[in-house]
C-alpha cells in the first residue's frame, strides 16, 4: 500500500513543471488550464489515494492542512449523506473535497478546462502506473450541456470505478470521483 500511495503521490506533483520530465510547453497555460491540472492533481493524491478509506483521507486532509468547511457548507454539499468536507482552494481556483462514510470521495472543481482536465486526469493516473481504461463518454440524460467519463482502474490489487463530469458554465464546473472497487 505504502508504494501506491508514492506512486500517486509523485503522479500528483507533476503539474508542477519542474517536478515533471517533458513538461514543458510551447505556449503558457490559462488560468482554467493550471485550474483543471490542479484539480486532477488533488484527485489523484485524494480520492484514488484514499478510496475506500475515509479516514485516510481525513487524516491525509488534516496533514496537509485542508480546512474543513462550517456545518452549512458540510449539509450544502453532502446533502443528507454522512461524510465530511474540506476547502482545497487556492489562488488557482476553488476546489472542495467531499469524503463520504461509505468510502466514496469527489473533487467539485468550480472554473476548469474541461479538455485538460481530462487530459491532466489521464496523465496523472498514467505517471502513477494506474491502468485506467474508459468505459464511456456520454452526455447526462438531464443535462446535455453535461458530459461524464466512467473508466475503471486499477494497480495491483486496488481498483477503482472513476468519473469524471463537467459541464455548463463559463468556464465549465467539474467534478471527479473515485470508488473503490
Amino acid at each position: 500500500m505504502g508504494m501506491i500511495r508514492t506512486l500517486i503521490l509523485l503522479a500528483a506533483l507533476c503539474p508542477f513543471a519542474a517536478l515533471c520530465p517533458n513538461s514543458a510547453s510551447a505556449q503558457q497555460p490559462t488560468r482554467t488550464d493550471v485550474a483543471a491540472q490542479q484539480a486532477a492533481s488533488l484527485f489523484v493524491a485524494s480520492c484514488v489515494a484514499y478510496a475506500g478509506d475515509p479516514a485516510g483521507l481525513r487524516a491525509w486532509a488534516g496533514k496537509i492542512g485542508l480546512p474543513a468547511l462550517p456545518d452549512p457548507g458540510q449539509a450544502g454539499f453532502l446533502k443528507g449523506a454522512a461524510g465530511k468536507v474540506f476547502d482545497a482552494s487556492n489562488p488557482a481556483g476553488k476546489y472542495v473535497v467531499i469524503s463520504h462514510d461509505e468510502g466514496g470521495c469527489f473533487i467539485l472543481a468550480e472554473a476548469v478546462n474541461t479538455a485538460e482536465l481530462v487530459r491532466a486526469a489521464e496523465a496523472a493516473l498514467a505517471t502513477a502506473a494506474i491502468n485506467a481504461v474508459l468505459d464511456g463518454d456520454r452526455a447526462d440524460l438531464g443535462d446535455t450541456g453535461m458530459r461524464h467519463r466512467n473508466y475503471h482502474a486499477a494497480l495491483g490489487q486496488r481498483s477503482w470505478t472513476m468519473v469524471i463530469s463537467y459541464g455548463p458554465g463559463q468556464p465549465d464546473q467539474a467534478m471527479l470521483s473515485a470508488v473503490a472497487r
